[in-house]
Parts: C-alpha cells; structure tokens; sequence
C-alpha cells in the first residue's frame, strides 16, 4: 500500500536556478516561504484525516523546491520539525526532492541523520544537450553520482523525468530512458514538458523557437518509457502533472500537452499496443479475426476501451475483425484473457516488446 502523503510546499526556495521550464508558484499555487510554525500546522491537520486503514504508512514530504540547497540552519529546522513526528510513531518516513547537484557527501549525511528515507531528484533528462538547453547548470553524470552517494546512505532514490523538453528527439529520450536503467533508481515519475507563463519556455515558444510536443506524442514517449522500466522492473509511480486549480487558470499553461487524465491515455495507449501487437501476429499466422473476446479486470475496462471507444475502434479498422466481446473476469489488472475465435492467449500491458 502506497503511503499516505502530507506535502511542504518550499517553492523555489533553495533553488537559485531558473530553469527554462519552470515556474513552481504556478505548479504549486503557493507564493510565500513556507515556516516550520505552518509546516507543524499541516502536519498536525493532516494527521487527523481519514487514511485507508490506520496501518497505512504516513510519511511527511518536502516538495516545490531543491530542499538540499536551503541554508544548512533552515534545513535543520525542517528535518528536525518532521524527526520529531518520526520519533513518536505518529509518522513513518521523511521524503524529500531536490536537485542532483545538490546532494554532496555532508548533505546525504544530515539527511540520514534525521531519519530521511526518500529522496526524488529532478533529473529531467540524461541527455548533455538537453540540459543544457534548459539551462540545468549540471552535467548528466550528476545524477549517476547522487544515485550513488543515496544508495550508499541506504536511502531510497526516486527520479523525476520530463520529456518533451527543448532539443529533445526520440533518439534523445531514448538515451535517457537507457541512462535511466542503467543507473537504476527505486522508482519514477514521468511529466511532460508544458510551457507555462512567466518562464523562459514562454519566450522561446512566443518566438518560434520552440515546439512543444502535441498530446499523442507525448502520450506515445510516455507510454515507451513506461513499457521499458517495467520491463526492467523500476516502478512508475506517476505519470504526469497534478491537476489543480492554479494550473487551471486562464492564462497560466500557455501551450504543451497538458491533460488531466495523461496518465489514463498513457495506460490505453498501452492496451492498445498490446492487443495490437497480439491482433497482427495473429492475423499473419492465421488470416481473418472473426471476433475477439476480451476478459479483463473491471477497473480496466475504460483504458481498455480507450477515450470515446477509440481502441476498440481502431482494433476493428486495423484488423477488419468482424466482433469484439468484452466481458469481466478476476484476472489481474493489466491482464487480458484474449479468445480470438478458437485460440486463446493471456497477454499483459506490462509484457509489451
């Protein structure tokens, strides 16, 4: 079971950068410094909400910003206000995120002192031109060697990618995604590039100087991505932005792939894929589908289906397949218990080549 979450929002402190793609108050809404007198606030208020059973985990997160560049004092101050919860049971684990620059030896050491568990590095991409691009101000390795420094401290290491960025091509991402296996991180978060107001992105998107990528590419490199690190094993625990209302304000996306629901087409894009690949080996061994059945986990029955039946749609275009039946099964989510006429296959998302 995931755990529950209570978010400290610290935008942009502790950054000194401005990335060409950031803007963190619009992302997270919140414009004055956090305090540790309002960080106990949340923490306190959050701690009376109803979680899904009382033995779910509760861990306190540093979030909007790169913690680790926050003065040595301030970061004391926050670590030993989330410590304190830590000490008394009423919380599980300390998470934070922050840049790969910024996690030298003494600055693992603090946090491994106060009991973090967790650190998310905004690694964006693994390709030197792109990050320099995006005016990063580190190089590729940087991650690698954080990677390193945390796996050592026995903390658990998170990387936060963000596709779509300038520069950036399929060959690009493709580095990244291998760069990203090879180096081999406990989890991963996904985002694609948006072009948000008030950041450098806008400036060069209002000139011409760049494209960003329309929502089925997007869905299509996350979904590529995706299909790989299952592949190897490394979980994805999010794919694309939060919706919130701030993001929703007239005005503050310029332009991008923004959708509520990225991660929803993501998994039918992947469903799609898988029934494609099964549909075409099929129809080369055997010739004409005459009908498809389909038993499937009930929660994954609008991925399946696709946005407005789109799939399904485009299966029986593709393939000419005469009908498809859909039925629910206790099948595991992901799993497809396929019967094309008198042949049977158990195929998974997760399986794709």
């Amino acid at each position: 079971m995931s755990p529950f979450i209570i978010p400290l929002f610290i935008p942009h402190q502790g950054c000194p950068h401005t990335c060409s793609f950031c803007n963190q108050r619009t992302l997270t809404g919140i414009t004055c410094p956090m305090s540790v007198a309002e960080g106990e606030r949340i923490i306190d208020e959050q701690l009376s909400w109803k979680r899904k059973t009382v033995e779910q985990a509760v861990e306190i997160a540093f979030y909007g910003g790169s913690f680790t560049g926050l003065p040595g004092e301030q970061q004391e101050k926050f670590l030993a206000l989330a410590a304190r919860y830590v000490t008394t049971g009423k919380v599980q684990g300390v998470r934070l995120s922050t840049r790969p620059d910024y996690l030298n030896d003494a600055v693992i050491e603090r946090l491994r002192r106060y009991g973090v568990n967790t650190v998310e590095i905004g690694v964006q991409s693994l390709d030197a031109t792109v990050l320099q691009l995006a005016q990063r101000g580190h190089a590729a390795e940087a991650a690698q060697e954080a990677r390193l420094r945390l796996r050592a401290s026995s903390i658990r290491c998170g990387f936060q990618l963000l596709l779509g960025l300038p520069g950036e091509d399929w060959k690009s991402w493709l580095k990244t995604v291998q760069e990203t296996c090879r180096i081999r991180p406990d989890f991963i978060r996904i985002y694609p590039t948006i072009v948000l107001a008030g950041t450098e992105l806008e400036k060069l998107y209002s000139k011409g100087e760049y494209r960003p990528l329309l929502l089925h590419e997007a869905v299509e490199r996350a979904a590529y991505a995706k299909a790989i690190f299952q592949r190897e094993g490394i979980p994805v625990i999010r794919i694309g932005l939060q919706d919130s209302s701030e993001l929703r304000q007239v005005g503050r996306i310029v332009a991008g792939p923004f959708h509520a629901a990225f991660g929803e087409m993501v998994e039918s894009h992947l469903f799609q894929q898988v029934l494609s690949d099964l549909c075409g080996q099929h129809e080369r061994q055997f010739g004409l589908i005459r009908c498809l059945e389909l038993g499937h986990h009930a929660k994954d029955v609008s991925q399946i289906r696709g946005n407005k039946n789109n799939n399904i749609q485009c299966l029986q275009k593709r393939y000419n397949i005469g009908k498809i039946i859909m039925y629910e099964t206790k099948t595991p989510k992901g799993q497809l218990l396929a019967k094309i006429d008198d042949w049977r296959y158990v195929i998974n998302k997760k399986n794709i080549k």
